[in-house]
């Protein structure tokens, strides 16, 4: 009796020690089951998926209206100041179209187009070839020619209206010629 006593102890134990090994497997394979399962919806599934492609708006940046009208000038001609011991000169030949917010702002430009065009010539004479040749001098020259544009227009006006302005400058021919 005490020999069948000890056989059914070892055997008890025999079958703890097999569970106890189940129990460890299959915890060991949930916890990595769960572990894949976080991998793939937080690393895998985002850098797999598409990104959607979203315009990234500058709030600092104004909306272009839709009654934006452009005004073009003629292609013309500045002559730039040389060093004196330059064997040649240059000249800078442009064309500047003024971008105006609605229809009333353009009639206006183009009825006194000749103004404009002086006030865009006078922006541009007595700057030397390296000054002409840089693009952050080009983009204060734009600046500044939308400044006096306003400025001007606000003179023309009978009556002050703030919608009246012009709203971008561009150039459409910008050449340094060497002659």
């Amino acid at each position: 009796m005490a020999q069948e006593q000890e056989e059914q102890a070892q055997q008890g134990s025999r079958g703890s020690g097999v569970l106890w090994k189940v129990l460890i497997f299959g915890g060991i394979v949930l916890v990595a089951a769960i572990a894949a399962l976080l991998l793939f919806l937080f690393v895998l599934k985002p850098m797999l998926a598409e990104p959607a492609v979203q315009p990234k708006e500058n709030p600092d940046e104004p909306k272009i209206p839709a009654t934006v009208v452009s005004v073009p000038f003629e292609e013309t001609y500045a002559t730039l100041v040389m060093p004196p011991d330059s064997p040649y000169s240059s000249t800078l030949l442009f064309k500047v179209t003024l971008e105006c917010a609605n229809e009333a702002t353009a009639a206006l430009v183009t009825a006194n187009q000749a103004r404009f065009t002086d006030l865009i010539g006078r922006l541009h004479r007595n700057r030397t070839r390296e000054e002409m040749a840089d693009p952050l001098v080009q983009e204060g020259i734009q600046r500044q020619i939308q400044q006096e544009a306003n400025k001007l227009l606000r003179r023309l006006q009978q009556e002050p209206n703030p919608d009246i302005r012009v709203t971008g400058v561009f150039y459409e021919t910008f050449y340094i010629q060497d002659l």
